[in-house]
């Protein structure tokens, strides 16, 4: 969250300033709609990400990502929750797009955890 914060704080400066050049008065209000998360990796839901990652060959690493998702407010609420993403391209635009081939490999994880969770206890917590 420091780097969002501090890019934040750049964009600011650029309003004030071109507020100052042309009279203007701004006035800037700063809402965090989703709030950052990280799982670490000694959790059991990242293992087991892993494990299925690994069972399809998948490379897994850990990543920032500053956009919002559900996964943002689960985790706020104390669900944990890992995020899996389909290789958008071009994500919230007119020419938005995935390839059949992400979307494959997406339902091919998805069925890895869902075999590789067989007798496994993800302890959840409701309440943050």
């Amino acid at each position: 969250m420091p780097d969002v914060l501090s890019d934040l704080e750049e964009i600011k400066q650029c309003f004030y300033e071109a507020g100052n050049q042309y009279g203007a008065s701004v006035n800037i209000q700063v809402h965090v709609t989703y709030p950052g998360f990280q799982i670490a990796e000694q959790h059991a839901a990242f293992r087991l990400f892993q494990k299925a990652a690994h069972k399809i060959g998948l490379a897994t690493q850990q990543i920032e990502e500053k956009g919002g998702s559900d996964a943002n407010i689960l985790n706020e609420a104390g669900i944990t929750t890992i995020l899996l993403a389909a290789g958008y391209e071009a994500p919230h635009r007119p020419d938005e797009r995935i390839k059949a081939a992400e979307l494959e490999q997406l339902a091919e994880l998805i069925f890895a955890l869902v075999t590789c969770s067989r007798g496994i206890s993800i302890p959840a917590s409701f309440q943050k």
